[in-house]
């Protein structure tokens, strides 16, 4: 369903944020700006959609672990997500850390960096490496609730992102108007006339 398509179909129908590949597995695999995500959950009538990063997919000890930041013009994040900071191989770690193991030697942890960044920002200079992740609301209660190391182990926990349906599709009715009538044919959706936004 559009913007949404598999990677084999053509480019009039492929929308740039929205390819899809491994739809055989029950978390089909999302190409947004270059880097995969699972794409846990779609709701089309609030545009809303829960991805986790492939990488941090069953893993939490990446052996290079960057931050990465979702750039799309049609994506937005909602407030409801919140952040987590994955510290990485540390000599010294706060009081009741969450701790995972990543290394024999070093320690790795996370925290909240809403509520207890300053607390936390003193710890990064004697970790290896940090690194800023997304949850949800439900997810993050859910650490917080739990405190348990193993619910990283298998790492499941995703954010939400909000998809702007009637700007994506008024642009490719812009760009091709002939062609309207052949990526959505449902009057549920909405229809761009003389670059204004109408429904049927």
């Amino acid at each position: 369903m559009f913007p949404f398509s598999k990677d084999d179909r053509s480019l009039l129908c492929r929308q740039d944020g929205f390819v899809l590949s491994k739809c055989e597995d029950p978390q089909p695999i999302i190409h947004i700006g270059g880097n995969e995500y699972r794409l846990m959950y779609l709701n089309h009538s609030t545009s809303t959609m829960s991805i986790v990063r492939n990488d941090l997919w069953e893993q939490s000890c990446l052996p290079n672990p960057i931050n990465i930041t979702i750039n799309d013009s049609f994506l937005t994040y909602p407030p409801t997500n919140r952040h987590l900071t994955l510290f990485y191989n540390c000599s010294n770690v706060p009081q009741r850390p969450i701790i995972f193991p990543c290394s024999p030697e070093l320690l790795s942890f996370y925290a909240d960096d809403l509520s207890e960044r300053d607390t936390y920002r003193d710890f990064s200079n004697s970790c290896g490496t940090n690194i800023q992740v997304q949850v949800n609301q439900s997810s993050f209660d859910e650490l917080q609730n739990e405190r348990n190391e193993y619910m990283l182990e298998e790492w499941r926990f995703g954010f939400n992102v909000v998809y702007d349906f009637p700007s994506i599709f008024c642009e490719r009715c812009d760009n091709l108007v002939e062609k309207c009538s052949n990526l959505v044919n449902s009057p549920r959706y909405p229809v761009c006339k003389s670059g204004m936004l109408t429904f049927l």
